[in-house]
This record gives structure tokens, sequence and C-alpha cells, in this order.
């Protein structure tokens, strides 16, 4: 039985632990979920930000990308769906630029353009020396010079036929490098490269000149070459552009041209008219035709021939920063293309204004970071990852990229949800292992009671059955004697009935007690309290026990004080008092002096009886012990004594029935004391 609680315990308790381990180790995977949701968040934040800078750097690099080529110059003669529009009313229509009133243009500063001689023109540069320029688009025509022209020397070398992109196709290869290139992900092949701890790159190709085309443009030559000359230039010492001044008689209708194109050069003279009125100081700057044309094209009559303008993608270059640490990506980023025109070659670009694309990643971040301030998020942009970020997310540009840093606002909102998590779990494991432990323990201690409860009514029924035996045996041979006449002396006839009737007083005292006992388990037992007195009670007691205390040898001595009379229960009491004298001579038997006293007394509002022997004695240890039902100090096949191990414990139920108490002191110089307090005044029962 034992054995098998054991295995029961600690399977439970080996149970328990696993599944505490189980819990400690789900709450670290919760920790990593909540981690990983976090990372998904901050990447959808990051995400977010990418797809809206890429739409809007989409739309703004097509929107260049779609640029005219005339747009460049600072006057241009626009185009003519009518190709018949005779060439000196094209000249009349030529027009200001529209990037021709500022500087800036969205992402775009500072548009130009270069041919192979070095040449720059703009549309900010009316065509007087660059020394009369204010300071900003000045230092800028500087920088261009100075910075940028020397890198694209190479590309001027290129055959015509070249079909690709011809600023990949130079022999500087660390210009190549520069625009094929990009800074944080040459290594990355993907849209967008896998999560590594709290950091990802996003790649955005606005500007991947893999994913643009060439344009192929049909012009009329006399278009072409009336924008062509509109940009005769003469180089000063800054190398910048200036507009001659020089002018030519327009000639009349070559003769025998047709009706129809008459017509229609009049009305494209009224159009043109209408624009130059419009632009009327543009139309004065353009009366002007060069005396000496641009090399590679005559000047010739009207004609119908289409010229094809191939105009390549723009492409980022990085030049070198004049003034180091004053841009976001270290250097400075152009925007450039090739425009070919037959053999002509010429750059066309612009500065990317860095400073406004990091406002429109500002715009970008703080319309998507809102969506989970719920949860306490805020960004700031760098060119460099903050390692005390939360998350670093790189928008790689292909030229360089910059670096949106999220950041917690509460760093320590996971530990403290996981801590608190486990406080609780914890708090329940305790609790789960204090019920089970107690649930264990009243197991053990129910079993160990039923076993122990077990081995006493075992006990109790060889107690019974032996203590019925030994009477009945006596009682059975003394009557067979007496029956068959085996008797002949009168005494020792006398004899024979003093103890079959000291026999059948056992026999009653045994079955009393049981009888008693079972009364009061069941709670039947009745008591009957009168008024009454305790010496009375006591000296029946002992006349009706001194022949059994002669028989086994002891002398019953008596010291009963004056009382007064009492309420109390006749019965309970006799009851007491015999089996206190019972316990006395099965216990003291082998004592030398085999006295027993029994006194009684009043004190402290209490009666006292005391019932005292000269046995052995009884150890601290076993005092409260002998009062407990079937409790034998022998054990039940080594015992000497008979009984049923119920006299003392019907004592104590009977005392404690009385509202008293009992209790075994050591007697002097040997021996126990066994004193019943039953108090004076009594309850109402």
């Amino acid at each position: 039985m034992r054995l098998r609680l054991f295995i029961l315990s600690l399977s439970i308790f080996i149970s328990l632990f696993g599944l505490s381990l189980m819990g400690d180790f789900a709450i670290d995977l919760q920790a990593e979920g909540l981690q990983g949701r976090r990372l998904k968040e901050f990447d959808s934040v990051a995400e977010t930000i990418r797809l809206d800078v890429k739409r809007q750097l989409d739309d703004f690099i097509q929107t260049e990308n779609n640029r005219d080529y005339t747009d460049y110059q600072y006057v241009r003669v626009p185009a003519f769906g009518n190709n018949s529009v005779p060439m000196e009313v094209q000249q009349l229509a030529a027009e200001r630029s529209p990037l021709g009133d500022t500087l800036s243009n969205g992402m775009a500063y500072g548009y130009f353009q270069m041919d192979p001689n070095g040449i720059i023109t703009a549309p900010f540069i009316p065509g007087t020396d660059i020394e009369y320029l204010s300071e900003e688009p000045r230092h800028y025509v500087q920088i261009i010079v100075d910075n940028l022209k020397p890198a694209l020397g190479p590309i001027w070398n290129l055959p015509a036929t070249v079909q690709e992109s011809s600023l990949t196709y130079t022999d500087n290869k660390e210009l190549a490098e520069s625009v094929l290139t990009a800074v944080s992900g040459e290594a990355e092949s993907k849209d967008k490269a896998i999560i590594l701890g709290n950091a990802a790159n996003y790649k955005i190709e606005s500007l991947d000149q893999g994913q643009q085309r060439s344009q192929m443009q049909s012009r009329s030559r006399d278009n072409v070459f009336l924008n062509t000359i509109n940009q005769t230039q003469a180089v000063n010492q800054s190398g910048v552009a200036q507009n001659s001044q020089v002018q030519r008689q327009i000639a009349p209708p070559a003769v025998g041209q047709s009706q129809t194109a008459t017509s229609a050069g009049r009305r494209a003279g009224e159009l043109a008219g209408q624009q130059a009125g419009a632009n009327s100081q543009a139309a004065d700057l353009v009366q002007m035709i060069p005396n000496q044309p641009f090399p590679g094209l005559q000047l010739e009559p009207s004609s119908d021939e289409q010229v094809q303008i191939r105009v390549d993608p723009l492409q980022p270059v990085l030049v070198t920063d004049p003034e180091p640490g004053g841009l976001p990506f270290g250097e400075q980023v152009f925007m450039l293309r090739l425009v070919q025109i037959e053999d002509r070659r010429f750059v066309q670009g612009f500065r990317l204004d860095t400073v406004k694309l990091c406002d429109l990643i500002n715009t970008s971040a703080q319309e998507a970071v809102p969506i989970y301030r719920g949860r306490g998020m805020r960004f700031d942009l760098s060119d460099a990852a903050n390692k005390q970020a939360a998350y670093n997310a790189f928008l790689d540009f292909g030229f360089g990229s910059l670096v949106v840093n999220l950041w917690e606002l509460d760093p320590n909102w996971i530990v403290a949800e996981i801590s608190k998590l486990r406080y609780w779990y914890f708090g329940i494991v305790v609790v789960v292992f204090m019920v089970v432990a107690l649930g264990v323990a009243g197991l053990w201690r129910s079993a160990s009671a039923q076993l122990k409860l077990a081995r006493q009514k075992d006990d109790f029924i060889s107690a019974v059955s032996h203590e019925l035996r030994t009477p009945l045996t006596s009682i059975r041979m003394y009557t067979e004697m007496l029956e068959k006449d085996y008797v002949k002396n009168d005494d020792k006839r006398r004899e024979y009935y003093r103890s079959m009737r000291s026999e059948s007083e056992r026999l009653s005292r045994l079955i009393e007690n049981v009888l008693d006992f079972s009364r009061i388990q069941r709670g039947r037992k009745q008591y009957d309290f009168k008024l009454g007195d305790i010496n009375q009670c006591v000296h029946a007691v002992i006349v009706m026990m001194q022949p059994y205390a002669v028989k086994n040898g002891f002398t019953i001595h008596t010291r009963l004080d004056q009382l007064d009379p009492v309420t109390f229960d006749h019965d309970a009491v006799m009851q007491i008092v015999i089996n206190l004298i019972d316990n006395a001579v099965k216990y003291a038997r082998h004592a030398d002096d085999k006295t027993i006293i029994v006194c009684t007394r009043r004190q402290d509002g209490n009666i006292f009886i005391d019932v005292e022997d000269r046995g052995p004695g009884l150890p601290h240890a076993q005092r409260q012990k002998v009062f407990e039902e079937f409790y034998r100090l022998e054990a039940e096949d080594t015992r000497e004594t008979n009984g049923a191990g119920l006299g003392l414990a019907l004592v104590k139920k009977f005392t404690e029935a009385h509202q008293g108490f009992v209790e075994i002191l050591p007697a002097k110089p040997c021996g126990s004391i066994f004193r019943i307090a039953l108090p004076v005044q009594q309850k109402k029962f």
C-alpha cells in the first residue's frame, strides 16, 4: 500500500515538474513570439515607408524621364505636329524653357546640359557670363565644372552605334562602379533583403536603370536645327555657354512652293505668333541666327526629313561633395541621361535634392508610424544605423542608402509583459504545487489513518475475541465442575462462585465499553446528569472492584475529601473509575508495591479524582497516545495484558462530556497518577 502511494506521489510530482518546465519553455516561446511580432510590425512600417517613397520617386523619375530634351535649354522651339511648317515660322514660335524660373523643381535641382566640348548650358543661364549669375547658381555651375565634368570625360569616345546607356559604358571604372553598385545592397539580388536580427534592406528600384528603357523620339530636321542654333555657344573662361547675338535675314518661301504648304505655314505662323506674344521676352532672344552653325548640322532649306533622337533613362552618378558632411549620402547625387541626335551627344541632368528626399521619407514615416503608436514607436532618419535602435530599415536607392531607425518608446514593454506573465505563471505553479502537496499529504495521512485503523480493528477483534474467550472459558469450567458435583468443599464452591461472578463482571465491563464506544462514535450516547455525591459513586466502584484487585494481589486505599453535591452522570463517572482501576491493575502487575490509591478533592472550581499506582509509569511521549481508541502499549502478538484498548479512550470521552479534562502525572517514587478534573459548575446539557 505504501509503495503504491509512493509511486503515485512520485509520478504526480514528476508530471508537475515536467509541466512546469514546459510552461517555462512556453513563456520563452511567447517572448520570442512577441519579439517576432514586434519585428513584423517594424517591418510593416518600413515596408509602408518604402512603398510610399517608391511610389513618389517612380512618379518623379517617370516625369523627368519623359521630359523633353529641349526643356534643358534657356530658349526652345516646341515641336509642331505638322512637319510642313516653315522653319522661319517655327523660329518665331520659340519660347522660354518651362524650367527657367527656378533652380529647384521638386527633388530636381539645377537642370543643365553639357556637350562633348564641356560647354554647359542651362535653363537658368540667360546668355550672360557666369560671373554675372547670382551666388547660388554660380556656385552650382562651378561644382559641375570642377567635380562632375572631369568624371564624365571618357563617355564622349564611344561609337554612335552603342544601344545601351552610354553612361554605363565608360572607361572610367570608378564612375561605372559608382553608377551600377548599390551602396548597401551590392550582394543582394532580391527586391527586399531577408530580415536579419533587427535590420533589413528595403530596395527602392525607382532609380534602377535596369527597370527603364531608352526613349526614341522623331523630330523634323528643321525643329532640331532651330533648337540647336538657339543654343549656339561661345566658351568663356568659366566654361559656361553664352548665346550669340548675331542675326540672319529670314528668306522668303522658295518659288514653286505649294499653296497647301503655304496655308499650313500660315496656320503654324498664327500659332507661333500667339506663343511668341505670350512670351515676348523669349521671342526677342530667339530672333537670331548663328553665324557659325553647330558642327555636324548644316543650315539647309525647310525639309520634311525626320531625325531620330535617343534619350536614355536617368541614372545616378555620385560626385564628391566639396563640403563633406553637408549631404545625407556624404556625396552629391546627380541624375544624368545621355541624349544622342545623329552623331552628336550631350548629357542632361540635374542634382537630386537629397534634403527633399529626406523630407519625403520623413513625411512617409510620420504617416506610417502612428498606426502602431499604441505600442509606442518613434523614428529618426540618418545615414548610418543606430545599433541602439529597436529596428534599422535600410532604404537602398541603388547609389546609397538611408536608415530609418525605429525606436520603442518603452523599450522594456516586452520584458514587462513576460515578467508579469512569469509572475502569474509561477504563482499558479506554486499554488498548484501547494494544492497537490496538500492533497498528497492528505492522501498519505488518510491512507496511514486507514492502515492504522485497519490494524487497530484487527487488534481490537483479536483482543475482544481473547477477552471474551478467557472469562467464558473460566465460567464454563467452573460451571461444569459445579454441575458434576466435583467440588465437595463448601469453601471451594463459594470460591468458584466468586470467580464466576468476577469473570462475569469482566465480560460486562468489556461489553459495556464496546457498546459505549459504539454509541459515542455514532453520536448516540445519552448522558443523565443529576445532582449527587461523587464520593458515594467512587466508593461504590471501589467496593465492586475490591475482589478483582485482591485476586490480582492489589490493595486499594482511598482518601476521599468532603465534597458538596454536584451534577454529574453517575454511570459515566463509575465507568471512568472502573477503567482507571482496571488499567492500574493491568500495567502495575509486576510492581513491587501493588497499592492503588484513589483520592478525591475540590480545588479551583473543579473536583479532582486521582487514581495512583506504583507501576513503571508512562513515557512523556505516550501520555496523549494512550487515550486514543484501540491504542496499546504492547504489540498484539506479544502483549501480556488483556483488554481491547478502549478503556482510557472512554475515560477521555466521558470526561470531555462533563466539560472536564484528563491528564497523566508522574508519581513518587514511581508510577503514574491519572487525574480527572470535573467542573463544579456544569452547563445545561
